[in-house]
C-alpha cells in the first residue's frame, strides 16, 4: 500500500484496484488512498493521521474467504497510537485470519473484544464496525462495538440513510445471548467488558447498494463555536446533509442516478474540512476548528461478480489451506482457518435454488 501522502494519492488516481485472492486478508494503519475488488464486493478506503502523523489509530482490515463467497470488512478506531496499536493491528489480523471462512461473525467479534480486554492493563480500547457479506445470498451482516453508525445507500429507494433509520434495519438478539437477557450492555466498545454482546443485523442487498463506514472524527469535526465558547459539531445531520449534497451533485453532472462510490471517501473528507473552513465563532476567541483526530472513511459498494474458481483455482486454494494446517502444527504457527459447518456455507455454491431460500428469509436494504 502507498506510504505517503502523494504516493497514495497517485495510486488513487492511476493505479487499478487490488484484486482479493481466495484466504486473502488486507489492510493496514496509517496513511492509506487505496481501492480492492472481490465478489459481491468494491472497495474504497481513505485514511489521514491527525496532525500529519505517519501512523495513527485507525485500522481496517478486509478478507476473502477460501471460495471467494464470504467477504469481510472491519473499520476499529484503537485509543492512541504507536507500537501497542500496531500489536492490537496484528491481534485483529490474526483473527480474521482465524474465521476468514465463517459467514457468522459474532465469534470472531467476541473473540477480538476478549483480546482487548486481556489488554486492559495497556489502557487500549477500540469502537469498531465489522460487516460480513455471503455473496451467494446478497445478504450482509452488520455489527457494531461502539463506532458510529454506517451510512447505507439503498438502489430501491435512491437515497442515504444512518443504519438504524431503515424500515428494515432491526438487530437481531446479541450473539449467544437469549431473547430475554439483558444484564449486561450491548455492542459496547472493544475492551471494555469481558464477554460483551453484539447484535447481529442482517439485510438484503441489492447489485448498487453503498455502504460507507468511517471514524468518529467526521461526526466531531468542529464547525463553529458557541458564544459561551462551546464546540459546535458537524454531527451525523451535518454529515448526511454534506453526503446528499454530493450525490445531488453526482446526479446532475452524470444523470444516471448512480452514486460514484470510487470517490465518495474523498469527496466526503473534503467537505467535511470545507465545512470547517467557513467555521462560525460566536465567542470571538479564534478558537480552534476542523478535524482534530485520525480520519478513515471506507466505502463498500455490492457488485455483480459471482464467485466461481476454476479447477486450477481451486487446487491452489486447497494447498494454501493445506499448508496453513502444516504450519499450525509448528510453534506460532497459529490457528486454523476451519470453515464453518453450516448449510448456508455448506450449500451455499447450488444456485439458484439454495440463493433464493437464503435471501427471502432477509429483508432488504429499505
Amino acid at each position: 500500500m502507498p506510504g505517503t501522502v502523494d504516493e497514495a494519492e497517485e495510486h488513487a488516481t492511476t493505479g487499478p484496484a487490488h484484486t482479493m485472492q481466495c484466504m486473502e486478508v488486507w489492510g493496514s494503519l496509517g496513511i492509506v488512498e487505496d481501492s480492492a475488488t472481490m465478489p459481491g464486493l468494491d472497495i474504497w478506503v481513505l485514511s489521514r493521521p491527525h496532525d500529519g502523523a505517519v501512523e495513527g489509530g485507525d485500522l481496517h482490515v478486509c478478507s476473502s474467504c477460501g471460495t471467494g463467497r464470504i467477504s469481510r470488512v472491519i473499520l476499529a478506531d484503537v485509543s492512541g497510537h504507536g507500537a501497542k496499536v500496531a500489536e492490537l493491528g496484528g491481534v485483529l489480523r490474526g483473527l480474521v485470519r482465524r474465521f476468514v471462512n465463517s459467514i457468522d461473525h459474532g465469534v470472531l467479534l467476541t473473540r477480538l473484544n476478549n483480546e482487548f480486554h486481556a489488554r486492559a492493563t495497556l489502557g487500549k480500547f477500540a469502537t469498531a464496525v465489522l460487516c460480513t457479506y455471503f455473496e451467494p445470498s446478497g445478504v450482509m451482516t452488520i455489527s457494531s462495538a461502539g463506532h458510529p453508525r454506517p451510512l447505507v445507500y439503498s438502489t430501491r429507494t435512491r437515497r442515504w440513510r444512518f443504519y438504524g433509520d431503515g424500515k428494515n434495519d432491526l438487530p437481531s438478539p446479541a450473539h449467544g445471548a437469549s431473547k430475554g437477557k439483558g444484564s449486561e450492555p450491548a455492542n459496547t466498545p472493544l475492551g471494555v467488558l469481558e464477554d460483551a454482546e453484539y447484535a447481529v443485523a442482517p439485510l438484503r442487498m441489492s447489485p448498487g447498494d453503498v455502504v460507507i463506514f468511517y471514524t468518529d472524527s467526521l461526526v466531531e469535526a468542529r464547525t463553529g463555536t458557541t458564544a459561551q465558547g462551546g464546540a459546535m459539531l458537524l454531527g451525523e445531520a451535518g454529515l448526511l446533509e454534506l453526503l446528499d449534497s454530493i450525490t445531488r451533485e453526482e446526479r446532475m453532472a452524470s444523470r444516471t442516478g448512480e452514486v460514484n462510490a470510487a470517490t465518495l471517501t474523498r469527496r466526503l473528507v473534503e467537505a467535511v474540512e470545507n465545512a470547517c473552513a467557513s467555521a462560525v465563532d460566536h465567542s470571538g476567541k479564534n478558537s480552534k476548528h476542523g478535524i482534530d483526530d485520525d480520519t478513515t472513511v471506507l466505502v463498500v459498494r455490492i457488485n455483480r461478480t459471482i464467485a466461481k474458481q476454476s479447477f486450477l483455482e481451486a487446487l491452489a486454494v486447497q494447498l494454501r489451506f493445506v499448508g496453513m494446517c502444516v504450519r499450525a502444527l509448528l510453534p506460532g504457527g497459529g490457528p486454523i482457518p476451519w470453515p464453518e459447518l453450516s448449510k448456508a456455507n455448506i450449500l451455499g455454491k447450488f444456485r439458484p435454488v439454495w440463493q433464493r431460500s437464503l435471501g427471502e428469509r432477509v429483508a432488504w436494504n429499505e
